[in-house]
Order: structure tokens, then sequence, then C-alpha cells
């Protein structure tokens, strides 16, 4: 499946840091420095937020940290091992590759869009071009009727997640535990991405979801059964790359499909080996749990604003020595074609 190989991209602009500057800039290492009030590091890292600054625009709020990308890769980290306290290699799962994994836009072939500054608009052909085929002996008139255009707008819409943890963790408990509760914000990251891509209000800060979207093929899932698939397929099929079509189900349609045969008493089942139809299915948490889409994901574009900015507070729990970090993500998404998504809900 080699739409699977695609990832997130790095939110934020990359500053060009060398490996030695690496060395010294994380993100465990701003969260340290903030709850430690270490006034020499916050002042690099501050440097660094206003040179993301200057590609990216203001931040959103005046305490906040504006990341480079630099700082959101992978790395290899050095740790005390054992009880000899020898020092030894580490490889910890990066902020950007946590986005990555823990959603399905990290799998999936979408069009992305990073850095933006304004407002957004994907252009949509809404009426067809017009097509002649010219007889041999000259006498067809080409026709000049005027295809029809229409817009997908994208503006940011901002997903704040937060963690609470102890300073003692976030000073003492070293990379690995600086790296769990960084990347745990990244999953929540990506599953809150996933949620509003499937099923967003378009209400209240959220984008709007392709089960929202209006012109997209809706069926109730009521005993859901092989022509159903089959007619989400064909709504879907034959758009762009081939390999860009998939499922996204729901952990309640997952479980249906895998237990409901193709044929009555019959012993294959609709979705097996993590495929319906010879297409891929991925399952995701985020989405509604008896949801289900189809769609070719090369005509979805997803769009960042920014940088990832973090914050950090030691103060609100200040009495229990306790600290919320906070992760905000500015983002949008957009089809190019609702009529080839094709949607169930409420599979039964």
């Amino acid at each position: 499946m080699p739409f699977m190989k695609h990832a997130i991209h790095t939110p934020g602009p990359v500053l060009g840091l060398k490996p030695g500057e690496l060395t010294h800039t994380s993100l465990g290492g701003l969260v340290r420095a903030i709850v430690a009030d270490d006034k020499f590091e916050l002042a690099r890292y501050r440097e660094l937020s206003d040179a993301v600054e200057q590609h990216t625009g203001p931040r959103m709020a005046a305490q906040t940290y504006l990341i480079p990308a630099d700082m959101l890769g992978q790395r290899d980290m050095t740790v005390s091992g054992g009880t000899t306290g020898a020092l030894v290699g580490a490889e910890t799962l990066s902020f950007s590759n946590a986005l990555s994994k823990r959603g399905i836009l990290g799998r999936l072939p979408v069009q992305q869009h990073k850095e933006l500054r304004n407002d957004a608009a994907v252009v949509r052909l809404t009426g067809g071009h017009s097509i002649t085929w010219l007889a041999a002996d000259g006498t067809s008139q080409i026709g000049d009727a005027q295809g029809s255009y229409g817009q997908a707008r994208m503006g940011p819409k901002t997903v704040a997640a937060t963690a609470i943890c102890s300073r003692q963790v976030l000073l003492t408990g070293g990379p690995m535990a600086e790296g769990y509760v960084l990347n745990t914000l990244a999953a929540s990251l990506a599953e809150a991405s996933d949620g509003a891509l499937i099923a967003g209000t378009g209400t209240a800060g959220q984008p709007l979801g392709l089960i929202y979207t209006t012109g997209v093929n809706s069926r109730a899932g009521t005993a859901f059964a092989l022509s159903d698939a089959a007619a989400m397929v064909k709504v879907a099929d034959g758009y762009g790359s081939s390999d860009s079509l998939a499922w996204v189900a729901g952990i309640d349609a997952a479980e249906d499909l895998r237990t409901r045969p193709k044929v009555a008493g019959g012993e294959l089942m609709l979705l097996a080996d993590g495929r319906m139809l010879d297409q891929p299915l991925i399952v995701s948490r985020a989405a509604p749990a008896a949801g289900l889409v189809l769609m070719p994901w090369s005509s979805l574009h997803f769009a960042q604003w920014g940088a990832l900015e973090l914050a950090a507070d030691p103060y609100t729990y200040f009495t229990t020595g306790r600290v919320i970090l906070r992760a905000l993500w500015r983002l949008d998404f957009a089809c190019e074609s609702p009529t080839q998504v094709s949607v169930a809900t409420a599979l039964s």
C-alpha cells in the first residue's frame, strides 16, 4: 500500500539550525527553561521564536514560543542506563513523527500546504469543458461552451492540546520522560485533526468535516451489505490516481465489517486483511465509531498556517508542583470534488 508512506509536513519553517545547535535545542529544553525560569535559555529560545515569526507572521499568544521545524525532527539522545550509570544511546520518537504515526493524515496521499499566512481557496470545476471530435473532412464546428468553476475556501482553525504533569518529571525525568509527555501532546493533536477531517461540524472553531460537506454521497449504514460497499466504490472510483482510493472507518464500523459476510452464510467477510473490495481500510479512533468514508484522497487539501506554538504554565498548579503544557496548531481542509466522496453513517 504505497500511500502509507506519506507523512504530515512538519509545522513551521526550517531555520537551518546546525547539528551542534540542535544538540542543545529541543522542545524539552524549552519546557525545562520555562519551568526553571532560566532567563538565559529563555532568551535563546525567544530569539528562535522571533526568527520563526519573521517567516510566519505574529504568534497567537504573547507567552507562546513559535517552534521551527528543525526542533521537531527525529534525534538520538543520551540517557543513563541500568544501575551502573553508563550512558547509552536512545532514539526517541519526534514530535513530527508522532503527528504522522498517530493520525490518518500521515498515511494518506493528501495535498499538503504549509506556512500559509492568509486564507486559501481551492478551485473546483463545477461544470465540464466543451469537448468536440473533429471529422476528417474538416466540417466539424468546435464547441465553445464555457466550463463553470467554484471555490472551497480554507482558513486557519486552531486546535489546542494541553497536558498536565509534575515539575519533577520535566526537570529530572530525562529525555524519555519529556519525550513521552511531548509526544502524547502530538498524538492528541493528530487525533483531533482526524476527528475534524471526518466529522468536524464547521462551527465553534472546528473545520467542516467530510460527513457534513454539501454534495458528498451519503447513506445510512443500517443493514450495510456488499451492495452498499460496491455502490460507495462506484461513487469514488475512477478519479485521479488509483492508489489514492482508501476507506477510513471508526472502530465499531471496522468491527462490524470484519464479522459481516460478503454473502449471507458465506465464510468471506467484507473486511479481511485490512482491505474491503480490494481497497485498503484504515481504522481511526477519532472518526465516528460507526462511520465509514471512501474517497480518492489525492483530491483532499490539508493546509497549515504559521508554526506550532508551545507554552508552559508553572503557576496555575503551583501548590501541587504541576505544570500545564499547551500546544496550538492551525489547520483546515478542503475537498476538490465532494461528489467523489462517499460516506456511510450509523453502520450496523
